[in-house]
């Protein structure tokens, strides 16, 4: 997924501001590849170290008492926050805020991020949406996206307890 963002951008015009955006896709590219070694068990903590370290300003919040999710659901949330941050990169100002929730037997996941003034175009169901869409409903959560007053929000609601024979 990565990689074909990555390529979708190298045709495009180069200014000054694009040039800087390719340049941190570049380097999570980078990191992502490896934080698969240094954290191999789908960290979303680990995740947001990962790209702070590519030079993406976040802000990190976690509340509830931590619960170990199942794999699948483990997996899905680290799919959809990363796809969310090279969305922030992509799209946004750079900086983003993640709160991760853990409440009752679900496990809340939310991207706040500012986009530039000029960037109020009507939300676009692209490649990535849908992608972390499907992710979240393949466990049995959900996921929105879209404009709030500060800018673009993703947020997903993931069971904690899911088990893929319940449906």
């Amino acid at each position: 997924m990565i990689g074909e963002i990555l390529d979708g951008l190298r045709g495009r015009r180069r200014d000054h501001v694009e040039q800087g955006r390719l340049d941190l896709l570049d380097r999570l590219a980078e990191l992502h590849l490896k934080s698969e070694y240094r954290y191999p068990r789908k960290d979303l903590v680990g995740l947001v170290q990962c790209c702070r370290e590519a030079g993406l300003r976040i802000r990190l919040h976690i509340s509830g008492q931590a619960a170990e999710p199942p794999p699948a659901v483990r997996d899905a949330a680290h799919e959809i926050l990363k796809e969310a941050l090279v969305n922030v990169v992509k799209h946004g100002a750079g900086q983003a805020a993640v709160i991760i929730s853990y409440e009752d037997r679900l496990l809340g996941l939310r991207v706040e991020n500012p986009v530039p003034e000029n960037w109020r175009e009507a939300p676009r169901d692209g490649d990535g949406l849908r992608h972390m869409r499907r992710c979240a409903r393949l466990v049995g959560g959900s996921l929105t996206a879209g404009l709030y007053p500060h800018g673009w929000q993703v947020q997903a609601t993931l069971p904690i307890r899911y088990s893929p024979w319940r449906n």
